[in-house]
């Protein structure tokens, strides 16, 4: 009677178990964080029943597009994961278990994997090159160009920094932190035709790039005309009738000029 109790008992054991079916890290399986980007074939997590031996388990939904899932629960990347080109940064899924002999003989399981961002995209400029004109006379502080970089990563990884890295002669100009140039001094045409900036764009982590911006200065009538010389000397025969100047009258301004003689002698 003693041997018959027991192995009841061992039966009716085996039964409680068995008929007790359940994931016992089904919370972990929702707290979940990765990076993007890890290899394929990553170990991410194992899913665990408190059942030792289960036939199979499965992954669906979303998850299944990025994760594979083994017979022993070992979850894994299944596919190269881009955070940028995710429409939600959280993958969602269902875990399934399944063991014949349970009851119920399938648990399913909710997963869950927040994919954080690594600075893997390096920031650019459409162009390589930007050309513009500006007047001499456009006051300090004048906006005269404008063009932000593009960063494909996401959170800080993707705050850019722009500098004028070289050919700001004078300091002639000023960057801010959107990619806008303006006017920090006062420009001078008889000085500097011609400024070629280099720009460069700095992301957070530190990857870098760079574009040109060549800014011509046009000329404005700000100088009084002024002869090369204080005097030019020239003859003419004085039965000609038709006077040819032999010498060149040379001044210094705007090329729209009038001449006139006075106080001929």
């Amino acid at each position: 009677m003693l041997y018959l109790h027991i192995a009841l008992s061992f039966i009716l054991f085996l039964h409680l178990v068995e008929g007790n079916f359940y994931f016992t890290n089904s919370l972990g399986l929702q707290q979940l964080s990765e990076r993007e980007e890890l290899p394929v074939g990553t170990f991410i997590v194992q899913a665990l029943t408190n059942q030792l031996a289960v036939d199979s388990f499965e992954i669906s939904l979303d998850a299944a597009t990025y994760f594979a899932i083994n017979n022993t629960g070992h979850i894994s990347i299944k596919q190269r994961i881009d955070r940028e080109a995710l429409i939600s940064r959280t993958i969602t899924g269902t875990i399934t278990a399944k063991k014949s002999t349970a009851s119920p003989n399938t648990v399913t399981a909710t997963f869950r994997c927040v994919i954080t961002d690594i600075n893997d995209n390096v920031p650019s400029f459409p162009k390589r090159l930007y050309e513009v004109s500006t007047s001499e006379a456009t006051s300090v502080g004048v906006l005269i160009f404008s063009q932000s970089a593009v960063d494909g990563d996401a959170t800080l990884n993707s705050n850019l920094q722009y500098s004028i890295v070289s050919g700001n002669d004078g300091g002639k100009f000023a960057i801010d932190g959107t990619g806008k140039v303006s006017i920090s001094s006062k420009l001078d045409y008889e000085q500097q035709i011609e400024y070629t900036l280099n720009i460069t764009v700095r992301d957070q982590p530190g990857l870098s790039n760079w574009t040109i911006l060549v800014v011509n200065i046009a000329d404005q009538d700000d100088l009084p005309a002024k002869f090369t010389a204080f005097n030019y000397l020239g003859s003419v025969a004085e039965d000609a009738t038709l006077v040819s100047i032999k010498t060149s009258l040379n001044m210094i301004s705007n090329p729209s000029l009038k001449y006139q003689f006075s106080n001929l002698v």
